[in-house]
């Protein structure tokens, strides 16, 4: 199977999942920690990878594409919102799993509605070759993303680039 951008759009919605899991099973804090600060950042890279990369190609290919990635761009604001409150917070602070929890509830339902019904029809409507290359600039762009807060703006690394 040739490895197209959605395929790994997919694999970024996989990681979340598996992170997510691994978080609520994990007993320990200092793992737990770890955890929750790979979601963090696998979800900021790839909400912003996404946005800067896919969602101009949604606007361009699907009918529909410029109210797709205005709402998707919305619901990537409201999560990177809560992920922004969660970094640098413990995962024993009394709100901690309460604000992860929401934020991942947000996730997967937004992650649920891409695989279900945004990227098959975008899969259909976007030339091969388009998503063959917006795999390299996607991939590229992770990439670029900072991975740390940046000293001048603790949350530059959730706006877009």
């Amino acid at each position: 199977m040739s490895q197209d951008v959605i395929s790994e759009i997919f694999k970024d919605h996989q990681l979340a999942r598996t992170l997510y899991q691994g978080f609520k099973a994990e007993t320990d804090a200092a793992s737990r920690q770890k955890i929750a600060n790979n979601i963090i950042r696998e979800v900021k890279v790839h909400a912003v990878a996404e946005e800067t990369v896919v969602y101009p190609a949604f606007e361009k290919y699907l009918p529909d594409g410029k109210k797709i990635a205005e709402e998707s761009r919305h619901e990537h604001e409201e999560i990177k919102n809560d992920m922004a409150e969660l970094e640098g917070k413990s995962v024993t602070d009394s709100d901690f799993e309460e604000k992860l929890n929401k934020a991942m509830e947000e996730l997967i339902e937004h992650i649920k509605v891409e695989e279900e019904d945004i990227l098959p029809r975008f899969k259909n409507h976007a030339p091969k070759e388009v998503l063959n290359k917006l795999r390299e600039e996607y991939l590229e762009k992770k990439k670029q993303i900072p991975t740390k807060p940046q000293p001048d703006d603790p949350h530059k690394l959730l706006k877009e680039n």
